[in-house]
């Protein structure tokens, strides 16, 4: 099984009792798919500026990862500054440029509502390669009381909903053998194939 990471690739300046680093490779997606080589396949799916080369992606091919998914686009990569001082598990930030991440004129976030007091952000939803490894998925999740029995039938799709230990709801879904072309079924749904 692979993984794909969609997240931010940056550059932090980050500065601990240790000292202070300018400009190191940062961002979440870039933590993640360098800690899940080590155990899998990695794909990893971001937006970096004109800055970002060679050498930051050489640190991700170093490790296998599949780097096809980074879009290098006009303008500066996302940065971010901080310190780790008082307490070395709470990040202090002192200065953050979205730069790629931000879109000029873009009111979309004026209108949304943000949802669980998470952002922008209330949902996230993976694909299963096949039907074998969705059931997979679901039992796993079941053992572990993180998800009920439910499977949504959408029609082209099967869903299976739950939530992550930090409360947003997740979703794992996989093309439904069963499905009728045209058919589409609304949220609540339950599938005939898991009744």
């Amino acid at each position: 099984m692979s993984i794909t990471v969609v997240g931010s690739v940056a550059y932090d300046s980050i500065e601990t009792p240790a000292g202070r680093r300018e400009r190191c490779l940062g961002g979440a997606a870039t933590y993640f798919s360098l800690s899940a080589s080590f155990f899998t396949s990695v794909r990893v799916i971001a937006v970096v500026g004109e800055d970002f080369g060679r050498k930051q992606e050489a640190v991700f091919t170093a490790r296998n990862i599949d780097t096809l998914g980074i879009e290098h686009t006009a303008g500066k990569s996302f940065f971010w500054e901080g310190s780790y001082l008082e307490n070395i598990n709470e990040a202090k930030t002192h200065n953050t440029e979205l730069n790629v991440f931000q879109i000029e004129g873009n009111s979309e976030a004026d209108r949304q509502i943000p949802m669980f007091g998470r952002g922008r952000l209330d949902h996230l939803a993976l694909q299963a390669a096949s039907l074998q490894d969705f059931e997979t998925i679901r039992e796993r999740l079941m053992a572990r009381a993180a998800a009920d029995d439910f499977v949504t039938d959408f029609g082209p799709m099967l869903s299976l909903f739950f939530r992550d230990p930090d409360g947003l709801e997740c979703e794992v879904c996989v093309e439904n053998p069963d499905a009728v072309p045209g058919t589409f079924n609304p949220p609540g749904t339950r599938a005939a194939r898991y009744s």
